[in-house]
């Protein structure tokens, strides 16, 4: 009879995670519990989460505005921001302050963040669109796009700003600055493109820095003529480049990142590494110059910092809380930390996001709840990218663009939140109820052995008219299970 009722409980547990799952909920688990499962079913971080780390806020419309932007061309499969310069004039007119970039395969469209369509134009490739990137200045605006062949063209892009009664009227044109694409190899396998970056110095022309499959960085001048290439990495391709200030270029390779003079081309110190997985991707704090945070292909997410003063070091700070098995697209606001899933690792279902307080994870916390993350939310668009632009105050504002899973359209986020601060101090007890309290480690193998025999009972009885009843191999791999659960309970 003890044995049933324990059965029954089981059954009961796997009833609420189907249910969970079918209805697109977030489940909170025990910190044991959830890293227990995560180990043994990774899929299980997609319907629950560490209670340890529960959102402080749901629902989301207070703090999250979505404006979804139809474009003329679709299906839309990049999207990013081109922030403009700052109006000195009348304070009472709302100049805009950034246009939406959309490429397709062949065109790329520029809208104003209310949607209006200022340019399309072609890319003028052969090939399909595979890669885009922007220019992160506002006084120079170049667009990068490369196909799938690595031609890239420089488009470099005037925006003009005219004042029509009480608001301000863009105009926008287009030419090819540039054509180019990465050296090839004298021998040996094929060389291919995995990131791009413009970038503007304060004085002097504009660079574009391509890294490729071998570890490399190549830099262009801004006639496309090549002014150097140079081995960053010897652990694998170079994934991402961020531009930082004055001429240097960010990289990051899977296995450790640095920086490079574009004057020079030359790494200019000793790379970091040592962190555990594979990198996928990297941004700046939005803050502190100094600070990177480095997505991992486990779902981790570190914070680096890479100078102390006048010391250059490689120090990691902290990791985000755990949420993810798949890689997080990471962007920061004044204090924040805005997450999104990786789409490409996910093939179907909807996507999360969430937002982490970075005082609170960096301020450390102890056997109660984090109070790190700030919402969460289930994302049936399923969006990609993540472009950002991040509002000048006191308030942590920031705007993102995404594409959602349709292409029909850009999606402008808009999220605003107080000024971080460190949580109060909390008593170190987790309050939660949630039914998975009351099962111990060893009932949770339990439900998973017991899913699995269940699962293979009733595929075998679709081919036996629905009859589900056990097999006499069936029963055998049952009684062997709560044979093996009893004593691990008793202690044998």
């Amino acid at each position: 009879q003890a044995e049933m009722q324990h059965t029954h409980t089981v059954a009961s547990v796997l009833h609420d995670l189907r249910t969970a799952a079918a209805a697109g909920s977030y489940v909170p688990l025990p910190s044991s519990k959830w890293s227990l499962l995560g180990d043994v079913i990774p899929e299980v971080t997609d319907i629950a989460y560490d209670v340890k780390h529960a959102p402080l806020v749901e629902p989301l419309p207070k703090f999250f505005n979505v404006t979804r932007l139809p474009t003329d061309v679709w299906p839309v499969k990049f999207t990013d921001i081109l922030p403009l310069k700052r109006s000195a004039g009348d304070k009472t007119i709302d100049a805009p302050k950034m246009v939406i970039v959309a490429a397709t395969d062949k065109m790329v469209t520029i809208l104003t963040q209310h949607g209006e369509t200022l340019l399309s134009f072609d890319a003028q490739h052969q090939q399909a669109i595979a890669f885009l990137a922007v220019s992160t200045s506002s006084d120079d605006h170049t667009i990068l796009t490369a196909d799938t062949d690595d031609n890239v063209h420089a488009h470099e892009i005037k925006i003009q700003a005219q004042r029509v009664e009480h608001r301000i009227k863009l105009a926008c044109t287009q030419s090819v600055a540039a054509s180019f694409r990465i050296p090839a190899p004298t021998e040996g396998p094929e060389r291919r493109l995995t990131g791009m970056a413009p970038v503007a110095p304060r004085a002097g022309q504009p660079y574009y820095v391509l890294g490729d499959s071998d570890g490399a960085v190549s830099i262009f001048y801004g006639n496309g003529t090549l002014k150097g290439r140079v081995v960053v990495a010897d652990d694998g391709p170079v994934v991402k480049l961020v531009p930082n200030y004055g001429n240097q270029v960010l990289f990051l390779a899977e296995r450790s990142l640095g920086f490079i003079s574009v004057a020079s081309v030359d790494v200019i110190r000793s790379p970091c590494m040592g962190w555990g997985a594979p990198a996928v991707d990297l941004t700046l704090d939005a803050t502190m110059q100094s600070r990177l945070y480095i997505s991992l292909g486990d779902g981790n997410v570190v914070a680096m910092d890479t100078a102390q003063g006048q010391a250059k070091i490689c120090e990691m700070k902290f990791k985000l809380p755990h949420v993810s098995r798949v890689p997080l697209i990471v962007r920061t606001l004044k204090g924040y930390a805005v997450a999104l899933q990786d789409r490409s690792e996910v093939p179907s279902g909807p996507l999360r996001m969430w937002v982490f307080n970075l005082i609170a994870v960096e301020t450390g916390y102890g056997a109660g709840p984090s109070r790190s993350v700030v919402l969460t939310k289930s994302l049936a668009s399923r969006p990609l990218g993540l472009g950002a632009y991040r509002h000048l105050g006191a308030k942590a504002r920031g705007t993102f663009s995404v594409v959602p899973d349709d292409g029909a359209a850009v999606e402008l986020w808009d999220l605003a939140f107080k000024t971080a601060t460190a949580p109060k101090a909390h008593q170190d007890t987790d309050t939660s109820k949630s039914w998975f309290d009351w099962i111990p480690q060893s009932g949770i193998f339990f439900v998973i052995v017991i899913g699995v025999v269940i699962w293979n009972i009733r595929k075998g009885g679709k081919g036996r008219g629905g009859d589900y009843s056990l097999s006499d191999s069936d029963k055998r791999e049952f009684e062997d299970v709560l044979r093996r659960i009893k004593n691990s309970e008793g202690g044998g």
